[in-house]
């Protein structure tokens, strides 16, 4: 009977978004012509797919993935109609290019939605993260905290309360991911979160981040834990956990936005504190970025996989691939830092690389949730902290935490330290 309910609620929703997607095509022609109505119809079904997200899935991995991508039209959108935002998205140096990106992120997000309702993603997830891991003792929490400290400071080793990027990722060892490890770290130790040197490990890695303007990586562990807690743990009100949910993204917005403010020099006052929630300083540089990339495909620009080869190279933790930033400056537009989720498949292949990537996408995300066991706990846990840093800077960082240093710290906990314990 239960499954004969869910099979009809998946049915009702896939048709849902079917719908939709037959609205947006018929929408196409006016989003061309920039007509401003279809402009507004066009950004009103890209929330409409956030809110069908929400209310399939809940407060999960899919509705994160979804709202940090639908997170960039909101800069672009206000920069294209009022020309004010942030920093080099309102020096206007490309055109907006709205209608190309309302259109690439419906198309985006509505396959990979129907792809995780179709192939029960939702409940594949919910077992992992329900699944009860061996407990660590004092050794293994301890080690994990050491790394945590140690590679926080190898990829930041200097307290730069200046804007310069060049000096901020000085790191002491080659490569480019090293701040993940220190993530990872922090994730294992993350069921012994009472404990007092657990805490004091978060509240200083966090704490060195954001004082070096490291706001994704905080970003993404603050509200992976949170979304991790709310999966979880069933609430008395479902009402009450979306409005808490809300009080504490919008609080902790304000306080990321007020550091890059006083980062820059600048006075922190109400205006600029509430004008920075709609146009964030990360969210409208990497908007800018998926403008520039849509001028450079608009201006026959194809990359032929170059980006996607750079990913897989970055798998390798010493490796510093010439990626998206180096490639983008190439092709001759400026860049502060970052890389659009839609960025690689558009460069790299065109429009209908986005069904590809999808794809791949999908494939990657569901392959992490088949198997219930601690390995891949933590591998999905991983993942769902990395959603910000993912989206908004590119993948090579998801490759070099999920296929070196998750599979590193779980040999290190469930193997080495354990041999260290029997004296082997």
């Amino acid at each position: 009977m239960m499954n004969e309910k869910n099979n009809f609620q998946k049915i009702n929703y896939i048709l849902l978004l079917i719908g939709l997607g037959i609205i947006f095509c018929l929408n196409l022609n006016g989003l061309y012509q920039e007509n401003q109505n279809h402009l507004m119809l066009g950004l009103l079904l890209n929330l409409l797919l956030l809110l069908i997200t929400v209310a399939y899935f809940k407060i999960d991995y899919m509705s994160f993935l979804i709202l940090c991508v639908q997170a960039l039209l909101v800069p672009a959108t206000i920069q294209y109609f009022t020309g004010q935002s942030y920093g080099i998205l309102n020096a206007q140096i490309v055109p907006v290019y709205l209608p190309y990106f309302i259109i690439f992120n419906f198309v985006y997000c509505i396959l990979i939605i129907v792809l995780a309702i179709i192939f029960n993603f939702r409940t594949d997830e919910i077992k992992l993260v329900n699944f009860k891991s061996k407990s660590f003792n004092n050794i293994n929490i301890i080690t994990n905290n050491v790394i945590a400290v140690l590679f926080t400071i190898v990829a930041f080793p200097r307290l730069s309360l200046s804007t310069s990027g060049e000096t901020r990722f000085n790191m002491l060892l080659p490569g480019h991911a090293w701040n993940q490890l220190a993530i990872v770290a922090l994730i294992f130790n993350y069921p012994y979160l009472k404990k007092r040197s657990v805490k004091l490990t978060y509240l200083f890695v966090v704490l060195w981040f954001l004082l070096n303007g490291e706001r994704a990586d905080v970003t993404g562990l603050i509200f992976g834990l949170i979304i991790l807690n709310f999966m979880t743990k069933k609430p008395k009100s479902e009402k009450s956990r979306y409005i808490a949910l809300a009080i504490l993204a919008i609080g902790f917005m304000i306080l990321l936005n007020a550091i890059v403010i006083a980062r820059s020099h600048q006075k922190v006052t109400l205006a600029t504190t509430i004008n920075s929630l709609l146009t964030t300083p990360t969210t409208s540089d990497v908007s800018y970025l998926f403008t520039a990339t849509i001028d450079a495909w608009k201006n026959s620009t194809c990359l032929h996989g170059q980006i996607f080869k750079s990913d897989l190279v970055s798998i390798i933790p010493f490796s510093n691939p010439n990626g998206f930033d180096y490639l983008i400056r190439q092709l001759g537009y400026f860049s502060p830092g970052g890389e659009p989720f839609l960025a690689q498949p558009i460069l790299d292949w065109g429009p209908i690389g986005l069904i590809f990537r999808a794809i791949i996408d999908f494939t990657l995300f569901k392959l992490l949730t088949i198997k219930v066991n601690s390995f891949f706990y933590y591998e999905f846990i991983t993942l769902l902290c990395l959603v910000p840093r993912m989206t908004w800077y590119g993948r090579n960082y998801v490759f070099s935490s999920l296929i070196f240093f998750v599979p590193i710290l779980y040999v290190i906990n469930y193997y080495f330290l354990k041999k260290v314990r029997l004296g082997v």
